[in-house]
């Protein structure tokens, strides 16, 4: 955390000697635009490659339960089981 407050203090810092320039600062906005736009890149693909693999393994989740039950080793829970759940939680009325 202090490393960051420094980091930011000398960008300020720095800024500070060529806040009259608005050549200087156009550069500066524009570079911190592109670092921006990289990072939100990175972080969308890291969700994204997160989300796939939830998402396969909840399949893959799934597919094993429906074997379990296709080979009597699992019960599923009724539908009438299942609505008196959510009528509980609240989700029905």
């Amino acid at each position: 955390m202090d490393k960051t407050i420094n980091i930011s203090a000398e960008v300020i810092r720095q800024l500070g000697y060529i806040a009259d320039d608005d050549n200087s600062m156009a550069k500066v906005l524009n570079y911190i635009k592109k670092i921006v736009a990289k990072r939100n890149a990175a972080l969308e693909e890291e969700n994204s490659e997160k989300a796939k693999e939830e998402i396969l393994a909840s399949l893959d989740r799934s597919l094993k339960e429906l074997r379990q039950n296709q080979e009597g080793t699992l019960a599923f829970q009724s539908w009438e089981d299942f609505r008196d759940e959510l009528r509980e939680e609240g989700y029905l009325h």
